[in-house]
């Protein structure tokens, strides 16, 4: 691959595979604190994570498509969720635009 997608579940939660851009040099960060329930099987958890690519890697062999469509290159997203067997349900505020959303994901994040 010659460029990592910047955002989505498993870059940046709070924003669709994509939506931030891509970039060829990137740096990513996160903290997740998780707690169990009382009397069940499951937890609970907030998170915050964000991503950059603008390191001067934005431009690629065929130019800069995060300018071209119009992507920011960076962002970060607050949020809680709890997990339920497999399953992960999640609110996640775009920090970007303050817009939150619901996701139900499957599996680990971390």
């Amino acid at each position: 691959h010659e460029a990592w997608t910047l955002g989505g579940p498993y870059s940046c939660r709070g924003f669709q595979v994509g939506e931030l851009g891509v970039a060829k040099r990137i740096v990513e960060y996160g903290a997740e604190l998780r707690a169990p329930m009382p009397f069940t099987r499951t937890y609970g958890y907030i998170f915050h994570e964000g991503v950059t690519g603008r390191l001067g890697g934005l431009e690629l062999s065929g130019g800069n498509p995060s300018a071209y469509y119009r992507k920011p290159g960076s962002g970060s997203g607050t949020g809680f969720g709890m997990k339920v067997g497999a399953a992960r349900c999640e609110w996640c505020r775009d920090d970007n635009s303050g817009k939150g959303t619901w996701f139900v994901r499957f599996g680990e994040r971390y």
